[in-house]
């Protein structure tokens, strides 16, 4: 049974191998086709430009009567048909290159599709002679142990890791969101300092009230991602900003520079708190994303070394 299990595993690991060159092939194809696109789109672009020209030279003025009498307009719409001519050659050569990379392209697209099913396969079949070769005994057999727990740990951190950085760009999101609308409000302090009267604000304290509530989505995002982390051995903690209103009734009934410049300070200040919990989050989403580059790098080695062992 081992032997057939092994056979199968090869099997499975030689059609994976083919699937993964084919994903390649297709990528590098997908950059090709979009040049070739490109081009395609600038070389019609010089074509209908030609072609322009050609219409223009072929439409009678009286300057093109004159050049005509002196032999110029004939000169140079023998030249602009000339390069009409050239330019519509380079067009259908880049039309017919594009069109077969494009071909190609599905083709590898075609190929490239097997992969999730064979990585499927070669998963199982990897467990079912891993499982049978570990049944010898041997020193081969206590490494696929080791490198079985090993794996464990490491795709469980990678499912951690993923599940902050979601959490995480959530969170970013949720600051973001904060920052905007604060922008705008301080947009309306600024008009509120030029005499903006009882309208604006009402309208800049209408803002502060959505930037409340979106603070407070935002530290409940907050709170997520800091329970996220605590899976992957980072303590996040938590903000403590708040935006108070006790200022509100002077700032409305006792409008005047003074209370306007109070609260334009207090928006600035908030503006400050948030941009830098934002840094914070970012960085901290920059250290998830480079220690799932590690632990990625680690479990692509681990599954080398048993694919080395297993196919030994």
């Amino acid at each position: 049974m081992s032997t057939t299990e092994r056979e199968r595993y090869l099997a499975a690991l030689a059609l994976v191998e083919e699937a993964r060159r084919a994903e390649r092939r297709r990528v590098e194809l997908e950059r090709e086709a979009q040049a070739s696109a490109a081009l395609l789109a600038a070389l019609a672009a010089e074509v209908e430009s030609t072609e322009g020209d050609l219409e223009r030279l072929r439409h009678v003025t009286w300057e093109a009567f004159v050049r005509e009498l002196v032999g110029d307009r004939k000169e140079r719409l023998h030249e602009r048909e000339a390069a009409r001519a050239a330019a519509e050659l380079r067009h259908d050569e880049a039309r017919r290159e594009h069109e077969r990379r494009v071909e190609e392209l599905e083709t590898w697209r075609a190929r490239a599709a097997a992969l999730p099913a064979a990585a499927a396969e070669l998963d199982e079949a990897r467990a079912r002679w891993s499982t049978a070769r570990r049944a010898l005994g041997d020193a081969v057999a206590r490494e696929l142990g080791e490198l079985d727990e090993g794996e464990a740990a490491l795709a469980r951190e990678l499912r951690e890791l993923a599940e902050a950085g979601d959490a995480a760009a959530v969170a970013q999101d949720s600051l973001r969101a904060v920052l905007e609308t604060l922008r705008k409000v301080r947009n309306w302090g600024t008009f509120d300092l030029l005499g903006g009267g009882a309208f604006v604000t009402m309208m800049k304290h209408g803002g502060i009230d959505r930037a409340r509530v979106e603070l407070e989505e935002a530290k409940q995002d907050l709170r997520v991602l800091s329970r996220e982390l605590l899976d992957v051995g980072v303590d996040l903690e938590e903000t403590e900003i708040e935006l108070s209103s006790g200022w509100r009734f002077a700032d409305i009934f006792l409008d005047n520079i003074f209370t306007d410049l109070s609260v334009q300070q207090r928006i600035t200040g908030w503006q400050a708190e948030v941009e830098a919990l934002l840094a914070d989050v970012e960085a901290l989403e920059d250290g998830l994303l480079a220690r799932n580059a590690d632990v990625a790098r680690r479990l692509d080695a681990a599954r080398a070394r048993r694919d080395a062992l297993l196919g030994g």
